[in-house]
């Protein structure tokens, strides 16, 4: 079966490795201040 090569190929398929990522924390506190300055949609 033919397989598809191009340069720089390795650094696409392994781009997702090197990318900086960090765990999110919910925060219950913005949460609140969010619901509190939303205003209520006019109908």
């Amino acid at each position: 079966m033919p397989t598809l090569y191009w340069i720089g190929k390795d650094k696409v398929i392994n781009h997702h490795m090197d990318v900086p990522f960090k765990v999110l924390k919910h925060s219950l506190a913005l949460t609140m201040v969010l619901k509190q300055t939303q205003k209520p949609k006019a109908e």
